[in-house]
């Protein structure tokens, strides 16, 4: 029979933002069935008069006993995806009646849109395929026998029994040998091929019914058969049980010989059988066959149900608590039907995370109400002082669309510093420079907030720091920045009030220079010489540190140096040591050197030189000091040295004194020394012997010295 056809479409609803194929879902859902038409039974009956000779009286439908259904598509392919495809399939049809069956179809996304255009072209890539099993009757075979009456009668005449009496069986096997002789002829038309053994059983069978009617008659066995007592007793019971169970024995009758002449015993069998049916169909021919299915799409657009459930999209901007002193922010939002004027539903969400920049809150809205969406924003900041409330909120907001974007810098003032590094050789120099920025009221210095921020060789991207604070509230950022340095002390440097909203770290390391190092050596008699060098930077706290070791391939290297730009060009201080062939250790006094080029040699002698600078003192004028001494002495007993200077005179605060003196043992450093001072008047300070172990002294006077 015809199909019944029918078909959706689901339209996505209008939104900003969204991303929605033109079709959210479609399906087909479809009745078929196997109802005969009128041409069809009427070939039937053509068929059945060709192979029989007459129509028939009646077309009954065959019994079906058991069946299913499939709908295959091809662009759901094999296996559907769950998750896109719902297709009917292995279903069991009704059996009866027209064996009717529904069946459906349903996509989603990409997939229903492509399948919304083949149904509304009228051309779906599927088949439906019944698979079904039907009860017939089958004929078995056709079987018949001619027998010979007469040559039947005398078989019986080869057995000898008394008074003619035959058991039931002995007439059985007699009719068996039957089959051997001329006294039967046997055709059978075998339809199945299994069934050969079975129609000679029945006809055998139909012959002993007819032998044993028409030659004997049933009898007892006579007591006289038996030959002695044992016999007689055994017969006695047979003929008890013959009179029970009727037919055990016969007596063969007296026949006229006229009577018996040639008959035929016709058989025939028909045994029910199932038989597989498998009907199909392409479902474009079964759409064709009903005019089509484009013109029974139905279009059904989400805007236009009277209820649907409605999003509303609540989001900060992407920086909030990247760069700012915002810890978390509290947005209550209200949806309000302007056409009832009743709220609808309210809800806080609450954002505390870079990570969750939005949230959103579900409503139902009814077609052609208008809503309005009215929010408050609460902002909880981190403060290191009372400077900065720890609250700030804004009053309510209204917005006519379901999307409510919230950007704190547009509300209250935003201070805000670009922290860029731009030189990245000085990675060259420092693996670790750290940002350490104070937020600082600007009328009295109070602390506001305090951020650290890192960067290194792989992280070297700019760092923004934003403070949200009331207008009436000026700021200002203090920064301390420190270099980490491989081998030496780290390097601190501070800026305060940094203008602008742009600060780029400076390359304390941009004064860039070298020295060509070169060893003349008497390599017969030393293994190697060790080179230290020492690099006073006008910025760093300690000098700049290397070493160099030289052998008898090896007498030439380069001192490469990056230090600041108030530190001097090629000024270096320097020390040999010289391990002899006899494994003894020379080791030389800290030497200054400047120029581009140094030269050591092997010519040297176990000596050190203390040099002593005055770093902090009074102002000599104003405090009438005339003159500053020191004086030095050096002790090694094991070494028979025990040496002390004379008095060694500062002219100015400025000056360096020396004072040199061997040192065999370089590893006995300890000295002592002590201060004298005169001033214009006579006035005398003196400090007692005092240790020292650096070879570079530094010494303070104190401003209340008289």
């Amino acid at each position: 029979g015809d199909p019944a056809l029918s078909a959706y479409a689901i339209l996505p609803e209008s939104g900003v933002g969204v991303q929605n194929e033109s079709i959210i879902e479609a399906s087909l859902m479809m009745d078929i069935d196997l109802k005969p038409t009128k041409e069809e039974l009427i070939l039937a009956e053509n068929a059945i008069k060709e192979k029989f000779g007459k129509k028939p009286e009646i077309l009954a439908p065959a019994p079906l006993y058991s069946g299913k259904v499939y709908l295959i598509m091809a662009q759901a392919g094999e296996e559907p995806d769950p998750e896109k495809w719902f297709v009917t399939s292995g279903v069991k049809p009704s059996l009866f009646g027209n064996n009717r069956a529904s069946l459906i179809v349903k996509a989603s996304g990409r997939d229903a849109k492509y399948l919304i255009a083949a149904l509304d072209a009228d051309s779906v890539p599927a088949s439906i395929h019944y698979e079904l099993e039907l009860i017939g009757i089958a004929p078995v075979f056709k079987a018949s026998m001619v027998a010979h009456w007469e040559k039947i009668y005398h078989h019986f005449d080869n057995f000898e029994h008394l008074n003619l009496i035959f058991y039931h069986d002995q007439i059985s096997k007699a009719i068996d040998e039957l089959t051997e002789t001329s006294a039967i002829d046997i055709r059978i038309e075998e339809l199945d091929p299994d069934i050969k053994a079975e129609a000679m059983k029945n006809l055998l069978n139909e012959l002993k019914s007819e032998v044993i009617q028409k030659l004997f008659k049933p009898a007892s066995s006579p007591l006289s058969a038996a030959k002695n007592r044992e016999e007689k007793i055994g017969n006695a019971a047979t003929r008890i049980v013959s009179a029970i169970i009727p037919g055990m024995y016969y007596m063969r009758r007296t026949v006229d010989e006229k009577q018996l002449v040639t008959t035929t015993i016709d058989l025939a069998q028909r045994n029910a059988k199932k038989y597989p049916f498998f009907p199909q169909s392409l479902l474009s021919s079964l759409i064709n066959s009903v005019g089509g299915v484009s013109d029974k799409i139905k279009w059904i657009r989400l805007d236009e149900i009277p209820f649907i459930d409605q999003r509303v999209e609540i989001r900060l901007s992407a920086d909030t608590f990247t760069s700012s002193n915002i810890k978390s922010v509290v947005v209550d939002c209200i949806v309000f039907n302007e056409t009832t004027e009743k709220k609808v539903t309210q809800k806080s969400v609450v954002f505390d995370s870079n990570n969750a920049l939005q949230n959103h809150l579900n409503f139902t809205r009814q077609k052609n109400n208008k809503y309005r969406y009215d929010y408050k924003v609460a902002m909880f900041m981190v403060t290191g002082s009372n400077k900065l409330p720890g609250k700030m909120e804004l009053n309510w907001n209204s917005v006519e669309n379901p999307y409510i974007y919230v950007n704190p810098a547009e509300y209250f003032e935003t201070h805000e510093i670009d922290i860029n590094l731009d030189d990245t050789s000085i990675f060259n120099q420092t693996h670790l420079i750290q940002v350490d920025v104070d937020v600082k009221d600007a009328a009295d210095s109070e602390m506001v907030l305090q951020r650290s921020y890192l960067f290194n060789q792989i992280d070297k991207e700019h760092k923004v720091l934003s403070v949200v604070a009331n207008k009436s509230t000026p700021l200002r950022f203090d920064l301390k920045i420190t270099y980490f340095l491989a081998e030496s002390k780290e390097h601190i440097a501070y800026f305060e009030n940094a203008k602008g909203n742009f600060f780029f770290i400076p390359n304390p390391f941009e004064n860039k220079w070298s020295v060509e190092l070169i060893c003349n050596a008497d390599w017969e008699k030393t293994n190697k010489i060790i080179l230290e060098t020492r690099v006073y930077d006008a910025e760093l706290a300690d000098p700049l540190f290397n070493k160099f070791t030289f052998y008898p391939d090896l007498n030439e290297q380069q001192l490469s140096v990056a230090c600041s730009l108030d530190t001097p060009k090629e000024k270096i201080e320097y020390r040999v040591t010289r391990l002899t062939e006899n494994s003894e250790i020379i080791q030389g006094p800290w030497l200054i050197h400047e120029g581009p080029i140094l030269v050591i040699t092997d010519r040297l002698k176990s000596e050190r030189i203390i040099r002593a600078t005055i770093v902090k003192s009074p102002d000599f004028v104003k405090k009438e000091i005339k003159k500053v001494n020191i004086e030095f002495r050096y002790e090694d007993l094991n070494n028979g040295i025990n040496i002390q200077s004379e008095r060694l005179l500062f002219q100015n605060r400025d000056d360096i004194v020396e004072f040199k003196h061997p040192m065999p043992d370089f590893n006995k450093k300890d000295y002592i020394y002590r201060v004298h001072i005169r001033g214009e008047y006579g006035e005398t300070f003196k400090t007692g012997w005092l240790t020292e172990r650096n070879e570079r002294l530094e010494l303070i006077i104190q401003e209340d010295i008289w």
